[in-house]
This record gives C-alpha cells, sequence and structure tokens, in this order.
C-alpha cells in the first residue's frame, strides 16, 4: 500500500495546479515535470518534495488528479450539450441577472425563449435534471463573471 500524506495549503496548491493540466492524459514523467515547473517559484519547499517522490508516489499523486479532472469533466459535461449549444445558452442568458434566485421558473422562461429558434435545444433544456440544470447554470454564470 502506497500513500502520500499532503497539508491542505499543499494539497490545495497541487489541486488548483492539476485541474487545468490534466483535461490531456500525462504521462508520470510529463506530470512531475508540469509540477516541478509550476511549483518551483511559487513553492519551492513543495517543489523539492515532489522531486524527492519515487515512481509510486507520483503514480498515486498522478492518478489522484487525474481520478478528479475526470470527474469535473464528466459532471461540466454532464448536461450533455455541445460547445456550440452552450454558446447559445450564454448569449440567450446575457440579459438575465448574473444570480437567479429560483432555477425552476428560469429555465421555464430560457425553454419558451429558445423554443422559436432552436427548437431541438429547448427540449434538451426541458428535459435535464434539476440537478444538471443547476450545473449548467452554474457553469454559465461562472464563464459569464469571468467575462464581465
Amino acid at each position: 500500500m502506497c500513500y502520500l500524506r499532503l497539508s491542505p495549503d499543499d494539497y490545495h496548491a497541487l489541486c488548483r495546479l492539476c485541474r487545468p493540466h490534466l483535461a490531456f492524459p500525462l504521462d508520470l514523467t510529463a506530470f512531475r515535470q508540469l509540477l516541478l515547473f509550476a511549483l518551483s517559484d511559487t513553492r519551492p519547499a513543495l517543489a523539492e518534495r515532489i522531486a524527492g517522490l519515487d515512481r509510486r508516489h507520483v503514480r498515486l499523486l498522478h492518478d489522484h488528479f487525474a481520478a478528479r479532472a475526470a470527474a469535473a469533466r464528466s459532471a461540466a459535461q454532464g448536461h450533455g450539450l455541445g460547445p456550440e449549444e452552450l454558446r447559445v445558452l450564454r448569449e440567450a442568458c446575457r440579459c438575465y441577472p448574473a444570480t437567479v434566485r429560483f432555477l425552476s421558473p428560469f429555465r421555464a422562461n430560457l425553454v419558451n425563449v429558445l423554443r422559436e429558434v432552436f427548437p431541438a435545444l429547448a427540449e434538451k433544456v426541458r428535459r435535464l435534471s434539476d440537478e444538471q440544470f443547476r450545473r449548467l447554470h452554474e457553469e454559465l454564470t461562472r464563464q459569464k463573471r469571468g467575462s464581465a
């Protein structure tokens, strides 16, 4: 059995670092190099610690963060909408406030707005579960805040 103990600060630093970089699979050498390069200036002690890890411990880190990245991707894509459909929804949501108090009426209104021009997309949005729509709404508002 192999384990690795990290302080909460070190773990969160690795989470922030790995999240955007594990969208595509990396081999262990590339993963270690990514960590060392990214941490060398901001967290040199953590970079030193990672440099001293054997292959089993690097694999443990890699597999942990790769699994988290895969789970995040599947949660984000849980709505089953493509990039063009997301773009249309972002445009449609521009006229709404960033915070919506009740998602159910918001979704009903959005479906009605989309029904005329994008009936297939309106139907997809209508069929989403409450949880899927909540995650979709979070994704759209996060992107809306980021672009403002």
